[in-house]
This record gives C-alpha cells, sequence and structure tokens, in this order.
C-alpha cells in the first residue's frame, strides 16, 4: 500500500498546489476598435471621406464641403448687416445735419 501511495503522489495525479501551472486569462476585446477597410476607427465615430482621402468625423469636419459653403453663408449674411447699418447710419448722419 505504501508503494502504492507513493506512485499516486509522485506520478501527476496528485499534484500539489504550487506545482498546478496557472493558465492565463484571455484579455478582454477592447471596445470600439473596430477598423474598417480603410483603417477609420468605427467606435470612435470615424469613417473614411473619398473627397478628402482621410479618416473624419462628419459632426466635426463634413466630407462634402458643406462647412465651406456654411461659412460663406455666414460671410454674406454679415456683410449685409454691416452695409445695412451703414446706410442707416448715413440717413442718421444727413438727417442731422440737415436740422442744423
Amino acid at each position: 500500500i505504501s508503494l502504492l501511495v507513493f506512485v499516486v503522489i509522485f506520478s501527476g495525479y496528485a499534484q500539489p498546489q504550487w506545482r498546478k501551472i496557472p493558465t492565463p486569462e484571455p484579455e478582454p476585446a477592447l471596445i470600439g476598435g473596430n477598423r474598417d477597410e480603410n483603417g477609420c476607427l468605427l467606435g470612435a465615430g470615424y469613417s473614411w471621406c473619398e473627397l478628402k482621402q482621410k479618416c473624419l468625423r462628419i459632426w466635426d469636419e463634413p466630407c462634402d464641403g458643406e462647412k465651406r459653403r456654411l461659412n460663406l453663408e455666414v460671410i454674406v449674411k454679415v456683410t449685409v448687416i454691416v452695409f445695412l447699418v451703414l446706410v442707416i447710419l448715413m440717413n442718421v448722419t444727413a438727417n442731422a445735419m440737415s436740422c442744423t
């Protein structure tokens, strides 16, 4: 019987706790790490812009040049407002001079 106990202990069936090799835990997948065929990080909101040949977020930088068109509209509106203010000031000045 003592020979049987000796064989069982040293044969590997009864490995002591300190001799067990720990199995590595699998690393969790990164959230948002998916990329499209152009390398754009989809989870961060990037998409490929063929026109500009780069990854971009369409709410930060429109792909189709829409932002430039909007800037032009703002410039035109501000110019019209400034022109109207100047016309009003000229009329007020002219009226003030005619009263004196």
